[in-house]
């Protein structure tokens, strides 16, 4: 397979990610799903009514027209801070063969803690 560079606008990229991303949740029959993006202008175009006729327009519009026919799935702004945390997270469970609760702070995040309350 050929890779091609193709510089786009950040938003329309992350629009692009949301639109694939609601496809494929679909495609897996998913009544309920929570979208979670840290680009505010994808999430801010969701919820409202612009009139963009260019290419970010017409992915937003795809996505709503898509997230109409799925009432249950809802796309929400993240800060990249609580993404990052979450994935710091993700990446420990790994190593536990059963849910855990954490009573302390686990090592692998407490540097973006530390960071988020300063």
């Amino acid at each position: 397979m050929d890779w091609k560079h193709v510089d786009i606008p950040i938003r329309e990229g992350e629009a692009l990610v949301v639109l694939a991303s609601i496809k494929w949740l679909m495609d897996l029959d998913t009544w309920l799903a929570f979208v979670e993006i840290n680009c505010k202008q994808v999430v801010d175009a969701l919820k409202c009514n612009s009139g963009d006729f260019f290419e970010f327009g017409s992915i937003i519009s795809q996505c709503k027209v898509l997230l109409c026919m799925v009432p249950n799935f809802q796309v929400s702004f993240v800060r990249r801070q609580a993404i990052l945390e979450a994935h710091a997270l993700a990446r420990a469970s790994r190593n536990y063969a059963c849910l855990t609760s954490f009573c302390i702070i686990p090592y692998c995040i407490v540097g973006n803690i530390i960071n988020e309350t300063s």
